[in-house]
């Protein structure tokens, strides 16, 4: 995770942006610093914009797992020495030798391009593998940030005693679609030539988080010979990893239905904006159409 694929921040923007805040590493030229978010305190680099944990990696490994395209999405935070100037964080920093990546206790550190602005938390939780970083470097998994914020209360009210009201009670059921095009491919993908030009096709996903089965069902229109089908993690304008893969045998057959792991089918309920649904031909191997998944209305 590193820099934004959308452009870079001046000091004073950033410092605007993040007006409130703890202080930032970009208030005293720092390597890292901590900002104050709706997830709680967390790193952030030298210009404001949040850092993040990579499952991946191995910790104390001293390499980083994210290479080749991933790197682009999420570049590694690193440091002109090897020394690495920090605010308010007290986690152990220590830094990858010959990139000078910096570690946070054993654990490289990653920005998302996803990201266009400090204080932009889009990476949280991507993939079910991608997670901000507190100042003492504990990664801030949803399961970490809930039980920060459960505190008990030193005199509850009979109301918050009682439990929610089944009114507020959320369905386990959640429906998603996707209208992918060839306009919504990458125009660098597929060496430039970007998406096809007349194929399109409509995905509808029914999501149970109860039992975390995902069913789907797709119609192709003018896109023949599709050989492979994801749902990768990226928002809109991202290219991202394959999170679930989808079997093009069954499109225009009906629906089908495969079990998919708690904490990804839980991210991608919450946040389906984070994710697209690509489908590849022979012709465009990098995906031929492309469609962020929304709420279905």
């Amino acid at each position: 995770m590193k820099r934004s694929l959308f452009g870079k921040l001046s000091l004073s923007l950033a410092l605007i942006v993040m007006a409130g805040s703890a202080p930032l590493a970009s208030a005293a030229g720092n390597d890292l610093g901590v900002s104050s978010t709706s997830l709680g305190n967390i790193v952030v680099d030298g210009k404001g914009m949040t850092a993040y944990y990579f499952d991946n990696d191995q910790v104390n490994s001293g390499v980083s797992a994210c290479t080749g395209g991933c790197s682009a999405h999420w570049p590694a935070i690193t440091s002109t020495s090897a020394t690495p100037v920090v605010s308010e964080i007290t986690g152990k920093i220590t830094v990858i030798a010959g990139t000078n990546q910096i570690v946070i206790n054993g654990r490289p550190i990653y920005t998302f391009a996803g990201d266009q602005k400090a204080g932009d938390t889009n990476g949280q939780g991507v993939g079910g593998i991608w997670y901000v970083i507190s100042p003492s470097g504990v990664e801030l998994t949803p399961a970490e940030i809930a039980k920060a914020k459960s505190a008990p209360a030193a005199n509850p009210s009979p109301i918050a005693a009682s439990g929610p009201s089944k009114s507020k009670i959320k369905s386990p059921v959640v429906k998603l679609v996707a209208h992918a095009t060839g306009a919504q491919v990458l125009a660098t993908d597929n060496s430039n030539k970007g998406g096809s030009p007349t194929g399109s096709a409509e995905a509808t996903f029914r999501l149970d988080t109860k039992t975390n089965r995902l069913c789907y069902s797709v119609s192709l229109s003018l896109l023949p010979g599709v050989i492979a089908a994801h749902i990768h993690s990226g928002a809109k304008g991202v290219d991202g990893g394959v999170v679930v893969p989808l079997n093009p045998a069954k499109f225009n057959k009906g629906t089908t239905c495969i079990s998919v792991a708690p904490t990804l089918m839980a991210d991608i309920t919450n946040n389906p904006a984070l994710y697209y649904v690509n489908f590849h031909t022979k012709a465009y191997s990098a995906g031929a159409i492309r469609g962020q998944l929304a709420a279905s209305k």
